[in-house]
């Protein structure tokens, strides 16, 4: 621990006044330093940066700040030793100022949070090495030191009682659709496109809103993060600071540190464990400082006109309250006294350095002060309706927990199975009666809109996850160097939620792979002629039952000759052997696989595309690729609407009972003798209006329910007269052989036992009206393998 300093309210005072002034010297410190660094130096720069560290020390020293004080000390006396020599600083000399700065960052930092929360002031081991080699004026001995890291203060945890639980909830949504909407605009603006009035608006509304709720709850850090935050927008707005690329970056930043704030609190919340620490959030918090308090120089063009920084009107109409703020307000004691508040950014007298105060308070103290001036966080992401009513808002929305929608669709589903038994049951049947029969077809008819309209709640539009993916393209391309633009359509298409979770990881590992091995370099697409921005192009649609989402690139497309030698390298193709170019491409998905020459962050493992394509059958679907080189290569997944329940064709085949879903099935017909044709053996063929269908025998799909997986094969001892169900998937046609067609049903799906969960032909089990265990086909990899290959036992 280091020398302590007095924490009468005279030195506080003086303290916090300390703080604002000692960042904004070190502002003037290094926009000094980048000046000399860009070649641009100024006569005065080294005497001004000797001044503003020579003042640091001097109110350092009386204060008592120990560590402060010698950093500065040494900094300014080698600063005063080239004022002296009237001479330029050397490069050594600058990059341990440039350290030097860095340090003091850090160590006001420390302060800052010792006064705050009224805890000892920590001591930095960066301090004794940097001193040694300002001492020495060689970078050498600064870069064996330990590095200049700050020791992140323990978060004040949250009140884990069921209201404030209850809270934490919503306020994890809100916040996260806030951060959707703020990620948005940035990636509009960082393109060059205008930026609305509005938009400046939105942003500040969604991190002033996000830090009210998170002051009540007692979130600190994410306090601190939004607070900070929010006075760089105001300033923006005022027109005091330009939305140029820092300040769009640093709110990168300031988004995506408050996201990984966000997880924290998620785990902390789920798991009952201590709120854990987010790294870096004291440096962010104190880049945020400097950007107000410094009056960075523009680095490039405000992408927005000037209406971008227009003040926010006072009689703006005021929006209706999130419902974390709403309820964070109802749970505030009537009676308590309002814990004062230190002046937020955009009131008279504020300050970028002042004390969050409202941010400590317990949860027991008042939050009438900060949630009465709440703006709706989840309006925050996408602004308020024209017109809208704040008090018709409230009344329409009903925020309900996950777990309650998910057993409320889980039960309308077993309802379904049993008012299928009781429609089918033989009792009913020999009744006879047409009014029983009515009713049981109005009964019918009820459960089925009454079972749409719950997995409705359980859909999501895909806006979330595509904007994810824009945020991380946009990292991808600056740690790869290359330049590369995001374009989605169809974020609006909606699926079931649990399946949006499951298809982050596969579209991760796939923009991954895009980025890394794609898209070529910059003087590789010159060459080529291409532009030198490269595209990827991601595209939702629903068709029919089924969402399809196209992956596309304008890269280099698969290098097949690579492929190929990696997979004889591997043992998994023989040298001698024959694959067409679309079997070659499929080695991709073949496990351990990679052409990466060496391993990096973001390739060379061999764990992407296996991984994606054995995420997309887990969900019942199917990836297809095409790839044509020097042109780009495309992936298209195809996958259900809903894990939940499928409209499904039951159909029997050799005492096994079988769902086919209704969504692919074209008709069913019963061939006439002959019409089914042999070919290379084993093979069958159907000619149907013009068209050859090949014939799949579900027969010898399991050998039966008791029988043992198997892939699907021709059953030629089977009769040839039976029915044939006629179903297309992506434009691909089949047959498929069955005994029998039961029925028509909508059927639960429920997930298969270990043993028939190896074939990637079946999709789930399903209970029957019959009350018999149906097994539901996965037509995609039917047909793909039906159609793909010859068909042999």
């Amino acid at each position: 621990m280091s020398a302590d300093f007095r924490r009468d309210s005279t030195t506080l005072a003086l303290v916090k006044e300390f703080l604002t002034q000692a960042t904004a010297s070190l502002g003037e410190v290094e926009s000094a330093l980048l000046r000399a660094d860009a070649g641009q130096a100024e006569a005065s720069d080294t005497t001004a940066m000797y001044k503003a560290l020579h003042g640091i020390k001097g109110v350092a020293a009386y204060i008592g700040l120990v560590q402060v004080t010698d950093v500065a000390l040494a900094s300014s006396s080698l600063l005063d030793q080239a004022r002296r020599d009237t001479r330029e600083l050397t490069a050594d000399e600058q990059t341990l100022i440039i350290h030097a700065a860095d340090v003091l960052r850090e160590l006001l930092t420390l302060v800052g949070t010792a006064v705050d929360r009224a805890e000892p002031l920590a001591h930095s081991q960066a301090v004794a090495p940097l001193l040694a080699a300002l001492a020495s004026g060689k970078v050498a001995a600064a870069a064996t030191a330990a590095p200049v890291v700050a020791k992140e203060p323990a978060p004040t945890d949250f009140e884990r009682d069921e209201n404030t639980m209850m809270l934490v909830g919503e306020f994890l949504g809100e916040s996260g659709a806030a951060l959707s909407g703020v990620d948005g605009i940035l990636l509009r603006a960082e393109q060059g496109a205008a930026i609305e009035r509005d938009d400046v608006h939105q942003l500040f509304r969604a991190f002033h809103t996000i830090k009210g709720v998170a002051g009540f709850i007692g979130l600190r850090e994410i306090t601190d993060i939004a607070h900070h935050t929010e006075s760089l927008l105001d300033a923006i707005r005022d027109g005091a600071r330009a939305l140029d690329r820092s300040a769009i970056e640093l709110l990168f930043d300031a988004s995506t540190a408050m996201r990984a704030s966000c997880e924290a609190l998620q785990t902390a919340a789920s798991t009952g464990q201590p709120l854990a620490v987010t790294s870096g959030v004291q440096a962010l918090v104190a880049r945020l400082a400097q950007a107000l308090s410094g009056k960075p120089k523009a680095v490039g063009a405000p992408t927005a006109p000037p209406a971008a920084g227009v003040v926010l009107f006072d009689e703006e109409p005021a929006e209706a309250p999130a419902p974390a703020a709403a309820r964070a307000a109802e749970q505030a004691p009537t009676g308590s006294t309002p814990t004062p508040v230190a002046a937020t950014a955009g009131a008279p007298g504020a300050t970028d350095a002042a004390p969050v105060v409202a941010a400590a308070a317990p949860v027991g103290t008042s939050a009438a002060p900060a949630a009465a001036g709440l703006a709706g966080l989840a309006g925050a992401s996408k602004g308020p309706a024209p017109g809208a009513r704040a008090p018709a808002g409230l009344r329409e929305t009903l925020k309900v927990d996950v777990e309650r929608i998910d057993t409320f669709v889980e039960l309308i589903g077993e309802l379904i199975t049993l008012q299928a038994m009781v429609a089918h049951a033989p009792e009913i049947a020999a009744l006879g009666a047409a009014r029983v029969a009515g009713q049981l077809a109005q009964l019918s008819r009820l459960t089925r809109t009454l079972q749409d309209q719950a997995l409705r709640l359980r859909m999501v539009p895909l806006q979330g996850i595509f904007q994810k993916l824009a945020r991380m393209v946009r990292e991808l391309s600056r740690q790869t160097g290359k330049n590369v633009a995001l374009v989605t359509i169809g974020d609006g298409i909606e699926m079931d939620r649990s399946m949006v979770e499951q298809l982050h990881d596969p579209l991760v590992h796939m923009l991954r792979n895009a980025v890394d091995h794609g898209i070529e370099s910059a003087a590789d697409r010159a060459a080529a002629g291409k532009p030198e921005q490269a595209t990827i192009r991601i595209a939702a649609s629903q068709q029919g039952g089924s969402i399809v989402i196209e992956l596309s690139d304008d890269g280099k497309g698969l290098d097949r000759d690579r492929i190929r030698r990696k997979a004889v390298e591997k043992g998994l193709l023989p040298t001698s052997s024959t694959m067409s170019p679309e079997q070659i491409d499929q080695l991709i998905f073949a496990p351990g696989f990679s052409t990466a020459a060496t391993v990096s962050e973001l390739s060379g493992r061999g764990v992407g595309m296996d991984v994606v394509k054995r995420a997309i059958e887990q969900m019942r679907g199917r990836v297809d690729l095409s790839s044509t080189p020097g042109r780009g290569t495309e992936f298209k997944l195809r996958l259900p609407l809903t894990l939940a329940v499928i409209d499904g064709l039951v159909v029997a085949s050799r005492g096994a009972s079988y769902v086919v879903p209704t969504v692919s099935v074209l008709g069913t017909l019963r061939p006439a003798p002959g019409a089914i044709q042999s070919v290379r053996g084993s093979d069958e063929v159907l000619q149907l209006r013009g068209e050859v269908l090949p014939i799949i025998r579900l027969g010898g799909l399991l050998g039966g329910l008791g029988g043992p997986p198997s892939e699907v094969v021709v059953d030629a001892s089977a009769p040839r007269d039976h029915i044939v169900v006629v179903a297309e998937v992506d434009s691909r046609k089949v047959g498929i052989l069955v005994d029998e067609v039961v029925a028509h049903q909508q059927v639960v799906i429920k997930p298969l036992d270990d043993v028939y969960a190896r074939s990637k032909f079946l999709a789930g089990a399903a209970i029957l009206a019959s009350g018999r265990i149906g097994l539901i086909l996965h037509l995609d990899n039917l047909v793909a393998a039906c159609t793909a290959s010859p068909m042999a036992a």
